[in-house]
């Protein structure tokens, strides 16, 4: 292998702007989104008994990080009032008709674009659900700024589709 085939084919580099997502169960955020939190990933080592001391060995459980994403609030507060009521229906409902059992579960796929905002790569986080949602605050002290707020997901897989 030579060295001018080690050379990248694509050296464009991501803009931190170019992306879109969509969430099947939230779709009033998504307009609105601001921010997108792009979670880690690891795979935590193993100990592995051995006469003097412990190895570490390649684990064999994926953890992902949280996935969170800051958005602005619209002034009838629908798209945080959709994310908590899910919150409120799977977590402590007022009463049985507002109980939800939250087997429906469904996806996020974050769209990441090119510089010309087409469409390079599709990562779809499968069984997304919202774990919290940040505090906002209200003040008269400030200039007119937009209010946000941030929600925060667990997921359980996270796959990447380059095929566009």
């Amino acid at each position: 292998m030579s060295y001018t085939d080690r050379q990248p084919t694509d050296r464009n580099l991501l803009a931190k702007d170019n992306f879109r997502a969509v969430f099947s169960n939230f779709p009033k955020m998504e307009y609105f989104i601001q921010s997108f939190e792009f979670p880690g990933v690891n795979v935590p080592p193993l100990k592995q008994p051995s006469y003097l001391k412990g190895v570490d060995v390649h684990g064999s459980l994926i953890e992902y990080d949280d996935l969170s994403v800051t958005f602005a609030i619209n002034e009838n507060f629908s798209n945080y009032r959709e994310i908590y009521d899910w919150l409120v229906k799977t977590g402590t409902p007022q009463n049985l008709k507002q109980f939800e059992k939250p087997d429906n579960l469904e996806n996020c796929t974050l769209m990441i674009t090119s510089n010309n905002k087409n469409t390079t790569l599709k990562v779809r986080f499968d069984k997304i659900f919202p774990i919290a949602l940040s505090s906002v605050t209200f003040d008269t002290i400030s200039e007119h700024e937009i209010i946000s707020a941030t929600a925060t997901f667990k997921f359980n897989s996270m796959t990447f589709d380059s095929k566009i």
